[in-house]
């Protein structure tokens, strides 16, 4: 290859490492159907979702590593083509130790066959498929049996050749038996060591009665059963011209290759000058030729990997090129065939899929998470100013670095979905993004209904009413501006006082804010728990029997509970009575809107779609039934064809739409936002 293709070729390589280190923390959403089909395709099942995060991340590495080098290719960059396949959930590590975990002894020695190199014709191409020396490819599976599936091959074409008969053998038979021959059943072994057991033994079981299991057994040999036999075999010397006139005369033959590089290879003359010369990996030589379009000698390889992989199993090499992947550094053949009988039924080798332990993907999942990303960082001590994040120690800083970082990730593929018309809303980080979903709950969102709570609905709404299409009663002067709960768990304050200032603008057309601090620490003895958590109705049962609430001028939020000091002096609002909406009834919270006013409402808060909600309409089947924060319900609409509820919350104006969300309407309920609606009288 010349200086410039050299040149470019690594600069993809460097570009490929740039990309991959920028992926690697997050999923492609666009994948996502991709990989549940690849997932099927192979047959591929992951012990939790640890291991599966894990896997994708490969899945995905692998393929942008796919994707440039074909890039490259389409500009004459590479002479082959890479793809998807079985093995593209592994590291090259993994790939290696499962399916090619040959290591040939330093001290080993092959007597080479007497064939030197000629000048004799041979043909120019060789396809031994086309003779019928070839049986179909196979799976080797999560077994690094590769040796036994190419000596079989070796057999299968000689017996063939010599009796006119194809017949597969059986490499379990081989993983099975061929332990004292130096050879280690799914964990490797060498081609000559299988044929040695064959010859001893003698004689190996075809396929049909001896099937393959994927996995090291005992071994259950049957003579009954001999389909095939060898005398001797011979090494071919480590030179491709002799190669090819071996493979020419004598058929398939057994070879070993530097498989480091090929997991990902899909068609076209593999050229790969980089690819090493440990032989690590058992396959078939078959043929050779010279391909049309590049005019490179290649060699025609089985592998046992599986039809899905390559060119329908099989690999073109490149010939003459230096002895590319130690291509003809280790070949064997057998030699006289004894033929005894073959059993006409033939049975499916079922195809393994390859699982890897929990383990190496949680030390996988820990080095990643190990790292931040680095182009973050500034914006992480911008965030930490804006919303005035401190933390005690590095290790308390690190762990919500790691919080925030998990949270903006799932933020950005939302919002990629949505992009796409995926989503009917977008999400963004917010002053939460530090907390783990757990945390919001305690925090935010501590409204607890008892679910034997019983609600005697209003009889003042009939269905039968005409109601405005939409409303929205900020517009009317009956909502007060959005405030901030903090990590206090006030929603419930928040909420009844919205309600009851929505009733004191109505009644006296003056809108006035009133104090959700004058419930958290005046109304414990009516079931709430300050900053723990309340109810509404409890709420408005103190503020009947207290009669009155102050103003939050007088009586201003502190984010934490305190001291009673409610002070008749400056009451600003009371009420006589509260009542409830028909529950779990979006057509009765709709008419208590339009006739009463806003109306507080429970809603399930704790899905992340509700936590980084940023505008549009939420319509998230993850938002369930399960009420747990207080808000206020002020209006209602439809945006396009999707109708909503406009509800104003109490965690800031950079929180949603400038501190409301709108959440779809006539969704079966979503979010649970007519499950507990209250509103009071006055």
């Amino acid at each position: 290859m010349n200086t410039t293709r050299a040149g470019v070729l690594v600069g993809g390589w460097l570009l490929l490492a740039v990309l991959c280190a920028t992926v690697w923390a997050e999923f492609d959403f666009r994948l996502d159907i991709h990989w549940d089909r690849w997932k099927k395709t192979h047959q591929k099942k992951y012990q939790n979702e640890v291991e599966e995060m894990g896997r994708r991340a490969l899945w995905e590495k692998n393929l942008m590593q796919i994707n440039i080098h074909n890039l490259e290719a389409s500009m004459g960059l590479h002479t082959y083509t890479m793809g998807i396949s079985h093995l593209s959930d592994l590291t090259k590590e993994e790939m290696l130790k499962i399916y090619a975990p040959l290591k040939l002894p330093k001290n080993f020695k092959m007597t080479p066959t007497p064939l030197q190199a000629t000048n004799e014709d041979v043909p120019a191409s060789v396809d031994w498929r086309e003779s019928g020396l070839v049986t179909s490819v196979k799976n080797q599976g999560s077994c690094g049996s590769c040796w036994a599936f190419s000596t079989v091959g070796a057999l299968e074409g000689l017996l063939a050749k010599t009796t006119g008969n194809l017949v597969d053998l059986s490499p379990q038979n081989l993983v099975d038996c061929s332990g004292p021959y130096a050879n280690d059943g799914c964990n490797g072994g060498w081609p000559h060591q299988a044929l040695q057991y064959v010859i001893d033994n003698p004689g190996i079981d075809s396929l049909a009665s001896y099937p393959y299991e994927g996995m090291e057994e005992t071994c259950h040999y049957n003579p009954k059963f001999r389909t095939a036999n060898c005398s001797s075999y011979y090494f071919v010397n480590k030179d491709e011209q002799i190669l090819k006139q071996a493979s020419a005369s004598i058929g398939p033959i057994s070879i070993a290759i530097d498989a480091s590089d090929i997991s990902q290879y899909r068609s076209g003359v593999y050229y790969n000058p980089y690819c090493g010369q440990e032989l690590n990996h058992a396959v078939l030589l078959v043929g050779y030729g010279t391909d049309d379009i590049t005019g490179l000698d290649y060699w025609l390889v089985k592998n046992s990997w599986g039809e899905n992989w390559g060119e329908n199993g099989y690999i073109r090499m490149a010939r003459n090129k230096n002895q590319m992947c130690g291509i003809s550094l280790y070949s064997v053949f057998p030699q006289f065939i004894f033929y005894s009988h073959v059993w006409a039924m033939r049975v499916n080798m079922p195809d393994c899929a390859g699982v890897v332990g929990v383990w190496l993907l949680a030390l996988l999942c820990a080095t990643v998470r190990a790292e931040f990303d680095s182009r973050l960082d500034q914006h992480w001590e911008l965030w930490k100013k804006t919303h005035q994040k401190k933390y005690q120690t590095q290790v308390e800083e690190a762990n919500r670095r790691e919080l925030w970082e998990k949270n903006l990730l799932y933020i950005n593929i939302h919002n990629l979905e949505a992009s796409m018309s995926l989503h009917t809303y977008t999400v963004a980080m917010n002053h939460l993004g530090d907390l783990s979903e757990e945390e919001v709950s305690n925090l935010y969102a501590s409204l607890k209904v008892p679910s034997d709570l019983e609600m005697a609905p209003s009889p003042h709404f009939s269905a039968d009413v005409d109601l405005p299409s939409s409303l929205d009663w900020r517009k009317k002067g009956l909502v007060t501006k959005v405030k901030d709960q903090g990590e206090c768990g006030a929603c419930w304050a928040f909420s009844s006082v919205g309600a009851l200032e929505g009733l004191l603008a109505k009644t006296t057309g003056k809108l006035e804010e009133l104090s959700p601090q004058n419930l958290v620490d005046c109304s414990t003895k009516y079931g709430n728990k300050r900053c723990v958590g309340g109810l509404l109705q409890f709420a408005f049962q103190y503020i009947i029997a207290n009669k009155g609430i102050s103003s939050e001028k007088s009586y201003p939020y502190q984010a934490k509970a305190g001291v009673c000091r409610y002070n008749p002096a400056y009451r600003t609002a009371n009420c006589s009575s509260y009542q409830y909406v028909r529950p779990a009834t979006e057509s009765a919270l709709k008419q208590a809107l339009a006739k009463v006013g806003p109306i507080s409402v429970a809603v399930h808060s704790s899905c992340r779609s509700f936590v980084y909600y940023r505008s549009g309409v939420l319509n998230d089947p993850a938002c369930l039934k399960r009420v747990d924060h207080g808000a206020l319900a002020v209006g209602y609409g439809t945006d396009g064809d999707l109708d909503y509820w406009l509800v104003k919350n109490s965690w800031g104006t950079s929180w949603g739409e400038e501190g409301y969300i709108r959440i779809a309407r006539n969704k079966k309920n979503m979010c649970g936002i007519a499950s507990f609606g209250i509103f009071p009288l006055k």
